[in-house]
């Protein structure tokens, strides 16, 4: 059976603090998507993107709505999260990071795959995270949540402090695994170059809605749409450029 998840009206309220305090509603966002799909998550500073992640992932509840995944609104041992921020104290060792992992996906950790990433991203399990550069841990985080079989993935990626290579090979790590667990993949990123050739569907946040909520077919369409242009082969990089010039972000 295909995965398939439902997102229903899902929304909720935050307090803005930049440029100005200001309340945004985020949503209400819904979505129906089946089989292993690519999902982009796309938008400025401050439009809703994050909080959109921080739902979907469980991290904030929302207001309304609801997450529902092959019929079950609980499904967080099938669910992967690569946040945007290393999330572990900088006196563990890598090796406690991995203990902790194996512990909590007990049922569905596979130890080849885990073994497979510690040689490709060179990592040493006797580290500290003190002595990890950013693009290590992020690699360490990536290897240990492509671990355990996860059938949901969610990427919020870090806006710094990635050289171009480790970038693709992040993420012809994760494409790959999308496919090869039969994954449905949201990541949310500002390189939308990474994920022209890739994403399956498109959410582009403005100001807390989802100004664009498209499959791949549909979005030169909705592109068009909103920049008043004829473009049919419109891509989301030149959408991203396009819309920001005009509204000078």
């Amino acid at each position: 059976m295909e995965n398939r998840i439902k997102i229903e009206s899902l929304q909720r309220t935050i307090t803005v603090e930049k440029p100005q305090k200001n309340v945004l509603k985020v949503g209400p966002v819904s979505l129906d998507i089946s089989g292993n799909k690519i999902i982009g998550i796309f938008g400025q500073k401050e439009s809703g993107k994050r909080t959109f992640i921080q739902l979907l992932s469980g991290i904030k509840y929302s207001d309304s709505g609801v997450v529902i995944f092959n019929e079950k609104t609980w499904f967080k041992n099938e669910l992967a999260y690569i946040p945007s921020e290393f999330p572990f104290n900088s006196k563990m060792k890598v090796k406690d990071i991995i203990t902790t992992y194996q512990t909590l996906y007990w049922d569905s950790w596979d130890d080849d795959k885990w073994k497979y990433f510690l040689i490709r991203y060179n990592i040493d399990p006797t580290l500290k995270v003190l002595h990890l550069s950013l693009e290590m841990k992020q690699q360490l985080i990536v290897a240990v949540s492509l671990s355990h079989n996860a059938k949901i993935l969610i990427i919020d990626e870090p806006k710094e402090g990635f050289e171009p290579f480790i970038r693709k090979e992040i993420y012809d790590d994760i494409i790959k695994c999308t496919y090869e667990y039969e994954s449905i993949t949201f990541i949310s990123t500002d390189d939308t170059e990474v994920v022209n050739d890739v994403v399956d569907h498109i959410l582009y946040f403005e100001q807390g809605s989802a100004i664009i909520n498209a499959s791949k077919f549909d979005f030169p369409e909705e592109a068009n749409r909103i920049l008043n242009t004829d473009n049919n082969k419109m891509n989301i990089t030149e959408f991203v450029e396009e819309y920001n010039r005009r509204n000078q972000k």
